[in-house]
């Protein structure tokens, strides 16, 4: 009976080839949670717009007069305001108690309309982007942009 052990030449090829799929595995795990993290900031973005259109929609519809104002950005109506602030966040202010709320950055372009049929058709226009810092070794001191450009239409119930 003949024991046959690994030769050292045999041992560090082995370790060599072990070493390269741990790094190809390592570097695939990496991008892909560089990745996940750009996705889930992309995804918190348009889940603050789709709550920025939802509180404007639910707000447009319980008023009973709405007032556009494009000059300064604004949409008025009985106990709230929503308007442009500092150049880029959406402003949400209760009238009632003087409360404002942000509840969107970024917006570079925000118009309101309100129809002339008893004002009741409030139609919303929001474009921009948001950028922010990239994190890990692709995305090291590299901005990443989400832009965004939405148009939605409310109706008023009164």
């Amino acid at each position: 009976m003949k024991n046959r052990a690994f030769s050292l030449t045999e041992l560090l090829v082995g370790l060599v080839i072990g070493a390269i799929i741990v790094l190809i595995i390592a570097s695939i795990a990496r991008i892909g949670g560089e990745n996940s993290e750009q996705l889930r900031k992309r995804s918190q973005v348009y889940n603050d717009i789709f709550f920025a259109f939802d509180l404007m929609k639910r707000r447009v519809a319980e008023a009973g007069v709405v007032n556009a104002y494009p000059g300064n950005n604004t949409l008025e109506a009985d106990n709230f305001r929503f308007q442009r602030y500092n150049s880029s966040a959406l402003i949400y202010r209760d009238t009632n108690d003087g409360t404002d709320h942000t509840i969107l950055d970024g917006v570079n372009n925000l118009s309101f309309t309100v129809s002339l049929i008893n004002g009741s058709l409030v139609t919303v226009s929001l474009s921009g982007g948001i950028t922010f810092r990239g994190r890990g070794a692709s995305y090291t001191n590299q901005d990443i942009s989400i832009p965004f450009d939405l148009t939605a239409s409310f109706m008023r119930r009164n």
